[in-house]
């Protein structure tokens, strides 16, 4: 880390102000990849070479994908938060879970938490629930991300004024590789997605999930369920198809919590960039 009094290399994206002396805001991106391997040095000091080996490389690939993710979301970043000792923090957890499990630990959706982190669209809350998340994250696979994420998608996205539902056959499609990995989940496996904090998970009544979708889309008038299966069968297959796997895994049963939807959104964002995290964290 560099001293308050130390000059600084600027490189791309950084932002640097000059003034009596040399007075830098925020890091470079080069700094963020240099902070990450510094992390992973300090909290990994005695481990066998090969081992040693396996996570700095590990270390490498999670920094440089999340270099470039910063280096795409850069209109929306605030440089300075790499200073903040809390986002410090945060990137610590992210870089020693890739260290530790390298793709295993969900290295896609740290770096995309990791970015909203130091998003210019801040709030206390969604801080705290972003900085939570990155700690999650790790003990899910990507089978729970993905029932969190189909959860989400089909109890708490409504596309508001469509003319027809053939609208919702595009997303449904451009999502269907992550929302489809979650089918067969055990009881136990959702346990542990409410153990890990991103879900409650409740057992007691049934939802159909179609009534739901038929109040939240009122506006085609369907007069029950059954019609409305017809009509989505017809213009949004693969939409009605995701319907189907939430009911037959009874994901009804879930309810995300705020790191819960963080997690869910992340994944979500990565395939269909329509996603806001300050619309529902907030």
């Amino acid at each position: 880390m560099l001293g308050p009094k130390q000059d600084q290399n600027v490189g791309s994206g950084a932002i640097a102000v000059q003034a009596a002396r040399d007075v830098h805001m925020g890091m470079s991106f080069t700094e963020v990849r240099e902070l990450c391997q510094l992390l992973v040095e300090n909290n990994f000091p005695a481990l066998r070479a090969e081992a040693k080996a396996a996570a700095e490389e590990r270390v490498r690939q999670f920094a440089a994908e999340l270099e470039q993710r910063i280096i795409d979301a850069s209109a929306q970043i605030d440089p300075n938060k790499f200073r903040d000792p809390d986002v410090q923090a945060c990137l610590n957890d992210a870089v020693l879970a890739a260290a530790r499990r390298g793709e295993a630990a969900n290295t896609e959706v740290l770096c995309t938490l990791v970015t909203e982190r130091v998003s210019a669209q801040a709030s206390p809350f969604k801080d705290i629930v972003l900085s939570e998340a990155v700690q999650v994250v790790p003990k899910l696979t990507a089978q729970h991300i993905s029932m969190l994420s189909l959860t989400f998608f089909i109890q708490s996205v409504v596309f508001s004024n469509i003319p027809h539902l053939t609208v919702l056959e595009g997303p449904a499609q451009q999502l269907k590789p992550l929302l489809e990995r979650c089918g067969g989940l055990s009881y136990s496996q959702k346990q542990h997605v409410q153990y890990a904090g991103a879900c409650s998970y409740i057992n007691v009544t049934i939802t159909d999930p179609y009534e739901v979708l038929r109040k939240a889309y009122h506006q085609f008038e369907h007069p029950n369920t059954e019609s409305l299966k017809i009509q989505l069968g017809e213009e949004a297959p693969t939409f009605l198809e995701m319907v189907e796997l939430y009911r037959t895994n009874e994901l009804w049963c879930i309810t995300p919590t705020s790191v819960g939807q963080a997690i869910a959104i992340s994944a979500l964002s990565s395939k269909l960039p329509i996603f806001n995290f300050s619309t529902w964290l907030k």
